[in-house]
């Protein structure tokens, strides 16, 4: 077994300790965050096995009732796929981030791509599937090892470069500045990456090989790229939820322009799905001068209608967000 999905966290250390200390946790799904945050449990989240083997830090588990499991340099991988909704959820638990395990990851913050996507008409040429499939079972059949890989001199230089930039984006005032956290794990990430982009050029003969610039200058263009996508990632998980409800009302007016509306047709078409979702929405735009609440006419005799809202006409005079 070198693939999980849906594991409790001592599962997963179990699972590990079996499997020379090496797994993966693979998924389009982000339920793995509700089971570290304590799904299964009714203590706090337990993040110590993903914290650990981040780094390979020894690890170990005695528990009464199960047997003890130890570690001395776990690692593990986890590449998960998941819709932005989960990444604002897991950026209000202050478990994730204030454990540290949020800066452990690089994002990848994409722009959908629906309704704009080509069908894929051509299969993968036979020869190109059992080309990458040998060359994985290749990589997979290197021994275990410890043994330190070391950059060339000039490879040094670059990683040294990228390093001190890094740290300078981490100053008052920097890009970085307010995630600190994050930031002061990238060089590392980009050490690491460099590693993997050297075997798997190199295969077993990468033990006996210095870095090279090209492999390192690359892997730097990937943490860049990873810098940007967590700037925009964070930023996500700070949206404020009366901005993002105020959005979501205001692409609903401009794709069916009515002249005025109600809470309830707000949640017809779209994804808010209560009052207490639209609301602070509604009171956004009102303050905004998009829509204003019209004046309602109530008889005395029972329950009042609920409130309408017409639209600022000018609003079709703009772009569409």
């Amino acid at each position: 077994m070198f693939i999980v999905d849906d594991i409790t966290t001592e599962a997963l250390g179990i699972h590990m300790a079996e499997n020379n200390e090496r797994m993966a946790v693979m998924s389009t799904e982000g339920g793995i965050f509700d089971i570290m945050a304590g799904r299964y449990s009714d203590k706090a989240g337990n993040f110590d096995l993903y914290l650990k083997a981040h780094a390979g830090d020894p690890w170990s588990c005695h528990r009464v009732g199960r047997e003890a499991k130890t570690m001395q340099s776990p690692a593990l991988t986890m590449c998960l796929t998941v819709q932005p909704e989960v990444i604002r959820e897991i950026g209000v638990n202050n478990q994730f981030r204030g454990k540290g395990l949020l800066p452990r990851f690089g994002f990848s913050h994409c722009k959908s791509q629906v309704g704009y996507r080509g069908r894929q008409t051509k299969a993968i040429p036979g020869k190109i599937r059992g080309d990458y499939q040998k060359h994985i079972y290749s990589l997979l059949d290197i021994p275990m090892a410890l043994d330190a890989i070391r950059l060339s001199l000039d490879a040094q230089a670059i990683w040294d470069e990228f390093y001190n930039d890094v740290e300078t984006d981490m100053r008052e005032g920097g890009s970085l500045y307010y995630l600190t956290d994050w930031g002061s794990k990238l060089p590392g990430a980009v050490a690491r990456i460099a590693g993997l982009l050297h075997f798997a050029e190199h295969g077993t003969k990468a033990g006996g090989l210095h870095i090279s610039v090209t492999t390192v200058t690359a892997s730097c263009l990937i943490g860049s790229y990873f810098k940007e996508h967590a700037l925009a990632a964070f930023d996500l998980m700070d949206v404020d939820v009366s901005i993002e409800a105020a959005k979501k009302i205001l692409s609903y007016l401009y794709r069916y322009s009515p002249a005025t509306f109600k809470g309830r047709d707000v949640i017809h078409h779209t994804n808010l799905k209560t009052m207490e979702e639209v609301t602070p929405g509604l009171r956004i735009l009102r303050e905004r001068g998009y829509i204003r609440a019209k004046e309602a006419e109530y008889s005395g005799m029972g329950r009042p209608e609920a409130a309408e809202y017409e639209v600022n006409p000018k609003i079709k005079m703009l772009e569409n967000p």
